[in-house]
């Protein structure tokens, strides 16, 4: 009876652990595995889970990473398919259980959290046909006449559409991640993503999600990127030896009004929440991937959408430009190198002023 006990409480106890253990970054958890063999066990089967699906539980996809360019084995930060308000000014919290198998996966957003609660009539209904997972030849044509590309925009069934968010055919964009992708790592790019399987020409592949910003907050938060690199950048000339950058993932994106005399702004970070378009890198040449402009009925929010430019192999690499402005680095004097390999490469980053 008294050796059950033992037992019994040793297997409550390595439970215990890794709860816990979920909670904690990866230097945390490097720290813990020193302690002793039982520990050392579950940081390394932690690590593998966490290897093994970037996204943590909350796609219909695993998200595999692969790394043999150095010891960094995944990349950390809050995992959410969707969009969320600033974690500043929301209850949600920058820290997350992940890897923990026994806890159950749970979305840190709704997917109808940003849509309006009314009811009304179905856009098909009205007339209004939304995407339906593959971009049409017209829409492509009228792509292809702007001289400056901006984003197409989408019309999609929301919160005020009465159809079923699970049964409506035009809700393409709002399920999460749509094909096959894991996260690779490279010398130049770093953290970069790669189909795992052929996308055709259209196809819807993911959105862009992180914290919706205000503008002043945007600024501020890029302010704490610039001056984290600037650090960064001193501590690597101090020592003399390789630093991992600290790029964030701030996203500025500008909704000109039919005037063209005033735009809507959209401020997205998914430097410490975000999704997997959080590690899609730029391409001088427009890369494979078209950004799309997505609003749903009855929801105030626009989004950025993904849809595949062209045919997609597996294992390319996903890309799309950043946009053409260079303001941001000329005023600031700190441009980054771009190693797109396009032949139409600029050889910098393009970066507006926030």
């Amino acid at each position: 009876m008294e050796n059950q006990k033992r037992s019994f409480c040793c297997v409550n106890t390595q439970k215990g652990l890794e709860i816990a253990a979920a909670w904690l970054g990866p230097r945390e958890l490097a720290s813990l595995a020193l302690t002793c063999r039982a520990m050392t066990k579950c940081v390394a089967e932690l690590t593998e889970r966490r290897v093994a699906d970037v996204a943590q539980g909350l796609e219909r996809w695993s998200v595999p990473v692969c790394n043999q360019f150095d010891s960094c084995r995944y990349p950390w930060f809050v995992y959410t398919p969707f969009c969320l308000l600033s974690t500043s000014r929301s209850s949600s919290s920058s820290f997350h259980s992940w890897g923990n198998e026994s806890s159950s996966s749970s979305s840190s957003l709704s997917k109808e959290s940003l849509f309006s609660d009314a009811r009304k009539t179905c856009l098909k209904e009205l007339g209004i046909l939304p995407s339906t997972g593959i971009l049409g030849a017209e829409e492509e044509e009228e792509e292809e006449e702007e001289e400056e590309e901006r984003p197409l925009l989408v019309m999609e069934c929301g919160g005020a559409c009465s159809c079923s968010s699970n049964m409506c055919g035009f809700r393409v964009t709002q399920q999460g991640l749509a094909v096959g992708v894991a996260v690779v790592r490279k010398q130049n790019t770093g953290w970069g993503l790669h189909a795992t399987q052929l996308i055709s020409k259209g196809s819807f592949v993911c959105e862009y999600a992180g914290e919706l910003l205000t503008t002043r907050e945007a600024q501020q938060r890029q302010k704490v990127y610039d001056i984290v690199e600037e650090v960064g950048n001193e501590l690597k000339l101090l020592h003399r030896k390789k630093r991992r950058r600290c790029g964030s993932a701030l996203l500025v994106l500008r909704e000109f009004l039919p005037s063209k005399q005033a735009c809507v702004r959209l401020n997205i970070d998914a430097t410490r929440v975000g999704n997997v378009a959080r590690f899609i890198n730029h391409a001088c040449d427009g890369g494979n991937l078209l950004p799309c402009l997505v609003r749903a009925a009855g929801s105030l929010i626009p989004k950025l959408a993904f849809f595949a430019r062209r045919d997609i192999s597996e294992g390319e690499e996903l890309t799309y430009s950043y946009g053409s402005g260079y303001a941001g680095a000329i005023a600031s004097k700190k441009s980054q190198s771009c190693f797109c390999g396009t032949s139409c490469c600029t050889g910098m980053l393009p970066a507006d002023i926030t």
